[in-house]
């Protein structure tokens, strides 16, 4: 009989039972079972690696040997292997294996036997535990009465196969060269309860990528910080998801399954900067195999942050005077299309700030008069279409416009109504509310101003 039959219903304790070590045996094994399917209730990713240590430097031998190991499997035993509590390191000889003779990947499997009747005996069908001397110990009620007690500790090994339903691949190992002693780990990540778990891949380890992702985003939001204010856009995107993250990966204990949502959010911010806003869909996380789910985001994420560059300088029209506002134009400026963002005032309507520019008179200073006199509005301004405006501005709410210049006849010379390097003047002829602000969006790779 195995121990899932074993463990589906409680005892019965009644009054005249002759007591014996089964009854309180099978009690420990109802409540363990219990005690698993409630955590496996509240944390579906229950099992995995809380830690592990290797000795790097005999990987290149042909041996791998485990140092340190804590570990949940996935039927809820607690692995702990260390010096205390393992007489010998855990180790498997390289050479033993028959896929890496034949130059193919092997895994290296941590096994634990099933459960089975007479689980702890030697003379059992499969003995799981390990009797092993517990010292002696107290009466813990009063203090006294020392007893020798017998402990048991988990059968456990390494394996290339998977030797029972309770198995764990910690790594992937491949051969390097032709040389039969040269051996080394892939980046395969095991299961993991907690980030630090993958710690001995060092650099290839999740939880420094993850570092690594969030000083670039540190490093790029500071960029974008000491640019004009209206890259707030591109830095709240950044940022706001930031802090969340770092957090997570500051945590040894951090389980990555969090971790994988607040990468996904992050991808979500930051692809609001994109040229398609729509966030690409990533793959569903994979407990068992983290690695293949978490680096294709990471490198997604990276490229993301890479590809952001502030396209414009922010060139902020001086307010003169009621109706009037002033911009130096370089001539530089002029090779490019001239787009302004229109910030409206207190209560401004787009309808109001398209009225207010279909009135207004645009043009260089030196044109001005002239501009007047024939009663011409000099330039002129049209708004530009949703898609237009996002290669300019993400937000929807801005109010762009394309600036047409026109050439007057002046003098029998034809005249540019806007000017190099001369100062553009926008004059509102309406009485309604002025805007608050008027921006001139220039390229960066147009002009050093």
């Amino acid at each position: 009989m195995t121990i899932s039959v074993l463990q589906q219903n409680p005892l019965l304790w009644h009054e005249g039972m002759l007591l014996a070590p089964q009854h309180f045996q099978q009690n420990d094994i109802y409540w363990q079972h219990q005690l698993c399917q409630a955590i496996a209730q509240i944390q579906p990713y229950y099992w995995g690696v809380i830690s592990m240590d290797l000795n790097q430097t005999l990987v290149d031998k042909g041996l791998i040997e485990v140092t340190d190991l804590h570990a949940v499997m996935a039927d809820g035993s607690h692995i702990i292997v260390n010096e205390e509590t393992v007489p010998s390191a855990l180790s498997c000889n390289l050479d033993d294996s028959q896929a890496l003779k034949n130059n193919k990947p092997t895994g290296i499997y941590l096994c634990v036997p099933y459960r089975l009747e007479g689980a702890a005996s030697s003379q059992g069908m499969v003995q799981r535990f390990i009797q092993m001397d517990g010292g002696e110990v107290v009466d813990e009620a009063s203090g006294q009465g020392r007893v020798p007690v017998i402990r048991m500790r988990p059968n456990i090994r390494l394996s290339f196969d998977k030797l029972s339903n309770h198995y764990c691949l910690l790594l992937m190992v491949v051969r390097k060269g032709i040389d039969k002693k040269n051996y080394g780990i892939t980046g395969y990540h095991p299961p993991l309860l907690h980030l630090r778990g993958a710690d001995f891949q060092q650099q290839r380890s999740l939880r420094y990528c993850v570092r690594q992702l969030a000083a670039l985003i540190r490093e790029k939001a500071i960029q974008l910080s000491r640019t004009n204010s209206h890259s707030r856009q591109f830095l709240y995107a950044l940022t706001s998801s930031l802090p969340p993250l770092e957090v997570l990966v500051q945590a040894p204990g951090t389980h990555p399954f969090a971790l994988y949502q607040a990468l996904a959010q992050l991808l979500g911010h930051a692809s609001a900067l994109t040229e398609s806003p729509v966030p690409p869909q990533i793959a569903a996380y994979d407990h068992d195999n983290p690695a293949k789910c978490f680096f294709p985001l990471l490198s997604l994420l990276r490229q993301l942050i890479a590809d952001i560059v502030i396209k414009f300088r922010y060139k902020e029209f001086t307010y003169l005077r009621e109706q009037t506002f002033e911009l130096q134009i370089q001539s530089e400026w002029l090779q490019q299309e001239l787009v302004i963002e229109v910030v409206p005032a207190s209560g401004q309507t787009f309808a109001d700030i398209e009225q207010w520019l279909d009135k207004a008179r645009i043009g260089s200073v030196p044109v001005l008069s002239a501009l007047k006199d024939r009663r011409s509005p000099g330039a002129r301004a049209e708004r530009l279409s949703d898609t237009e405006r996002f290669h300019y501005n993400q937000s929807g709410s801005a109010m762009m416009f394309r600036i047409y210049n026109r050439t007057l006849q002046i003098d029998q010379k034809d005249i540019k109504v806007i000017q190099p390097d001369q100062p553009l003047q926008i004059i509102g002829e309406h009485h309604g509310a002025t805007p608050a602000a008027i921006i001139l969006y220039v390229r960066n790779n147009v002009g050093s101003g």
